[in-house]
C-alpha cells in the first residue's frame, strides 16, 4: 500500500466507522481496561506466588500483540511501583522510619536522574520526595533512615561484591564512569 496517497479525510472516515457497533475511541477504552485488568493480575501473581516476571510477560504479549520487552517494562515498573508504595506503608506502620534514603543500583546503565537522586534522604511524609519507580525499569529503592542505623555496605551490581557503603556519584567517579 502507498499510503503517500491516503488522505487525511480518508484516515478520518476509517477512525470514524464503526466496528461490531463500536466506534475508534471506544475500541481503545474497551483495549485499555482489558490491559489493565491484565496487567494487575500479572502483578497480583508476580508479588502473591512468585511467579516469575519473564513468564507474565509472555501471557500479556500473547494476549495484546505487544512485544515481550514491552510486557516485561510494564509489569516490572508496576511491579516496583508496588513494592515502593507497600515498603513506605510498612515504613510508616512501624512508627520507627522517619527518614529514607533513596538507593539507586550501582550499575553502569543506571540512568543519570536516579544517580544524581543516590543517597538523597527525605522525610517519609515529604509530599516532595520523588516517587519510586521514577521511569520504567527502574531499579531504585529506598532504604530506611533510623536514629541508630545507616547503611555502612551495599551491592557494587558491575561485580558482585559487597562493598562499603559509597554513593553512587563516588562510585561512578571510582570506577571512571561519566
Amino acid at each position: 500500500i502507498n499510503y503517500a496517497i491516503l488522505r487525511p479525510e480518508f484516515v478520518r472516515a476509517a477512525i470514524n466507522m464503526p466496528i461490531e457497533g463500536k466506534m475508534f475511541s471506544d475500541r481503545i477504552w474497551t483495549n485499555k481496561a482489558k490491559l489493565v485488568s491484565k496487567v494487575r493480575q500479572s502483578v497480583e501473581r508476580a508479588l502473591i506466588d512468585g511467579t516469575d516476571i519473564r513468564k507474565l510477560a509472555k501471557e500479556v504479549s500473547g494476549d495484546f500483540g505487544s512485544s515481550i520487552y514491552d510486557s516485561n517494562r510494564l509489569i516490572q515498573t508496576e511491579t516496583a511501583k508496588c513494592h515502593s508504595l507497600a515498603q513506605e506503608q510498612i515504613y510508616e506502620d512501624s512508627g520507627l522510619v522517619n527518614k529514607v534514603m533513596w538507593s539507586a543500583t550501582l550499575e553502569e546503565n543506571t540512568c543519570e536522574d536516579c544517580g544524581v537522586l543516590d543517597s538523597h534522604e527525605y522525610n517519609l511524609d515529604d509530599p516532595n520526595k520523588p516517587e519510586i519507580p521514577l521511569h520504567p525499569l527502574c531499579r531504585c529503592v529506598w532504604t530506611p533512615i533510623l536514629p541508630e542505623y545507616r547503611p555502612t555496605r551495599r551491592r557494587d551490581q558491575s561485580t558482585g561484591e559487597i562493598i562499603g557503603y559509597t554513593s553512587f556519584n563516588q562510585w561512578a567517579k571510582d570506577k571512571g564512569i561519566e
